[in-house]
């Protein structure tokens, strides 16, 4: 059975703090466990500071959201410049989201180790291509976090898994809460039925008084049905405003 990953919450704002803890560690749809403990952090998966001094305590590898401006010559991967509940619970799931998505790369990456030679020659070959297989993955999350089009990711269960900057923009305007929710409560009743429409893979919908084009297609993973993708692009006409 795998461990929870452990998330530490070293926060100035305490009321802000005992609530990120509090949501975190009561939230069954996720395997983390909240901590404060600043002098055990060995072990640590995800760290939530306001405190620049933590940076370079924090192990290496530690996926880090830094609370506030992060002091000058530091690049935590993920900055909440203006800290609430909500945004940085947002940060959280996206930093997961990131977590799982380079688990799946270097699983990749380690199969191939199992099955390559052992001479110096393929090995050093080897680590060029794994090195470039894990500059690739970090790229397309870039790209999908950067797209104009909303992304969306649904799973089997139908609940959202996956959603890029534009996609949680337009969501949170209906819900506090993306990640780990059924679709159905932070998407429109037209893109829900267009969802559950097994005949149509495109259409035309409204959300907020914008057209968009609705588009779908099956995720799939180890070469089984894992999911929806759904992509939300703005009607060129309505930008134009023909």
């Amino acid at each position: 059975m795998s461990r929870h990953k452990k998330v530490l919450i070293d926060l100035h704002d305490q009321a802000l703090k005992n609530g990120l803890i509090e949501q975190i560690d009561s939230d069954w749809t996720t395997d983390l466990h909240a901590t404060c403990d600043t002098a055990e952090l060995e072990n640590v998966d995800l760290a939530v500071v306001s405190r620049a001094s933590l940076l370079n305590r924090l192990p290496k590898g530690t996926l880090t959201i830094f609370a506030g401006q992060p002091p000058e010559g530091a690049a935590p991967p993920f900055v909440v410049a203006s800290p609430n509940l909500k945004a940085l619970r947002e940060q959280v799931h996206h930093a997961l989201q990131y977590h799982r998505i380079m688990n799946v790369n270097q699983a990749a990456s380690g199969s191939a180790v199992e099955q390559s030679h052992t001479s110096e020659g393929p090995l050093l070959t080897l680590s060029r291509q794994l090195q470039q297989l894990k500059r690739q993955g970090e790229m397309r999350i870039s790209l999908v976090e950067q797209l104009p089009v909303a992304v969306i990711g649904i799973d089997d269960n139908d609940l959202v898994v996956l959603a890029n900057a534009r996609a949680r923009e337009m969501m949170l305007n209906r819900s506090a809460t993306i990640y780990a929710t059924p679709y159905h409560q932070v998407l429109p009743d037209e893109i829900c039925r267009f969802l559950q429409d097994p005949d149509r893979e495109s259409a035309e919908v409204e959300w907020d008084e914008l057209t968009f084009i609705a588009n779908k297609d099956n995720f799939v993973l180890d070469s089984e049905y894992a999911g929806t993708v759904l992509t939300l692009t703005t009607n060129v006409q309505d930008i134009r405003g023909e």
